[in-house]
């Protein structure tokens, strides 16, 4: 999948303006910038809320144990943590202005990085909603990430 996506992207990308740089998230491979407003680091660099945020050590310890199942690896451009859940290796995004209250963006770092191509560029609503529903039909839940995303494309 690395090399097949790494194409794509290139394919895709050209003329948007994002720089061309990637990074392993388990054994996917994801761009280290993608739209809309998105930011990556590797999986081996992910680590818990309280560390990357520099929680006070004293933080509500049900605070943590809700929290831990999070690994932080990346953000978007509300400085929002991007999360793997551990067990599943789901993609959450954590609110921090709302107690890391949890959104929904997919099911597998696969899926995400087939919905960031999907995203890429697209400025029709019903093609990015049927794309994304093809790809990942829990990421076209009424809260979730991506479903909030579609209703925002062509708005601009």
């Amino acid at each position: 999948m690395s090399e097949e996506f790494r194409k794509r992207w290139l394919d895709g990308n050209s003329g948007c303006g994002y720089p061309i740089a990637f990074v392993k998230v388990n054994d996917d491979t994801l761009p280290t910038e993608a739209a809309p407003g998105l930011t990556f680091r590797p999986s081996a660099q992910a680590r818990p809320i309280w560390e990357t945020w520099n929680l006070d050590p004293g933080w509500v310890s049900k605070e943590r144990d809700r929290l831990s199942r999070y690994l932080e690896f990346g953000s978007d451009g509300a400085g929002n943590p991007i999360c793997l859940e551990r067990d599943r290796g789901s993609v959450w995004l954590l609110d921090h202005e709302d107690d890391f209250s949890a959104q929904f963006v997919n099911t597998s770092v696969t899926q995400l990085a087939e919905s960031l191509l999907a995203y890429l560029g697209e400025r029709n609503a019903d093609v990015f909603r049927a794309a994304i529903q093809g790809i990942d039909s829990a990421a076209m839940a009424d809260d979730a990430f991506w479903a909030f995303e579609a209703n925002v494309i062509g708005a601009e």
